[in-house]
């Protein structure tokens, strides 16, 4: 019976005499999917990282709506559901220009600014004073005019 040849030995024979091929392959194969489940569990630590960041940031804001268009703020309610509704202008890279000619100084330009355009009834909606926004050390609070901006550092 040693002559004789069946399905089981054949493939134990086949196995044994490619063993180092499908030993790399086989390590192979761990190592990829070792990396890529670390790729996976790092990817998704750092989506979940961002996105406290992201929530902590907004403070009391709940929601945004982001047309990616300019429309009227006239056409938005200012009262939805209970919640209180403030429209805000948003340009992600801005150009900001300081042009006090009149003393002889030279026009100062920043780029890549980020410009807000909010009301004032914003702050009131966002539970922490003006002053507290924009600077911690300032005790003022008073309403800007139509041509004043806070900056912040």
């Amino acid at each position: 019976m040693s002559g004789l040849l069946t399905s089981s030995s054949l493939a134990r024979r086949g196995v044994w005499f490619h063993r180092r091929i499908l030993l790399s392959v086989s390590l192979g194969v761990a190592i990829a999917t070792a990396v890529i489940t670390g790729a996976l569990v790092v990817g998704d630590s750092m989506r979940g990282s961002l996105n406290a960041l992201t929530v902590d940031r907004l403070g009391k804001i709940d929601e945004i709506v982001s047309p990616g268009r300019f429309f009227d703020a006239e056409e938005v309610p200012r009262e939805l559901g209970g919640r209180k509704i403030v429209p805000i202008i948003l340009f992600d890279r801005g150009v900001v220009e300081t042009s006090r000619n009149d003393s002889g100084a030279p026009t100062r330009r920043a780029g890549s600014v980020q410009l807000f355009g909010i009301e004032s009834t914003f702050w009131a909606l966002s539970g922490e004073p003006l002053d507290a926004v924009t600077d911690r050390e300032a005790r003022w609070r008073r309403e800007l005019s139509d041509d004043e901006v806070i900056l912040n550092r």
